[in-house]
């Protein structure tokens, strides 16, 4: 079977996908350590606001991105849970919002 010059050759996403869930675990993984350092007071808050943003910055172009895999449901569904995070309790990442929820669920 040969391929006329016009035709593409066949994409395989799954590198892509793979690369793409471990920044996002990378990029909640450094939230939850600058949220660390700043309870431990070892990090200005404005820097931590500063960093902080620029996570959530990443963490959206990451989900966005994406959303152009053959996983667009599970993309779409992280990036509404990073907004959701990011909205109610001010966790850049949903693996950030998970952490801190579960700190304070366990905490009382």
């Amino acid at each position: 079977m040969e391929r006329t010059p016009t035709e593409r050759p066949p994409v395989d996403r799954a590198p892509q996908y793979r690369l793409s869930v471990v920044l996002a675990a990378a990029l909640g993984v450094l939230s939850i350590v600058l949220v660390e350092l700043r309870v431990a007071g070892r990090l200005p808050e404005d820097v931590d606001a500063v960093l902080g943003y620029t996570i959530f910055a990443g963490n959206l172009v990451l989900a966005v991105a994406g959303l152009r895999t053959p996983y667009r449901p599970w993309w779409l569904a992280y990036l509404v849970a990073s907004l959701l995070f990011m909205l109610l309790i001010g966790a850049a990442t949903p693996i950030d919002g998970l952490w801190l929820l579960s700190y304070l669920l366990w905490q009382r």
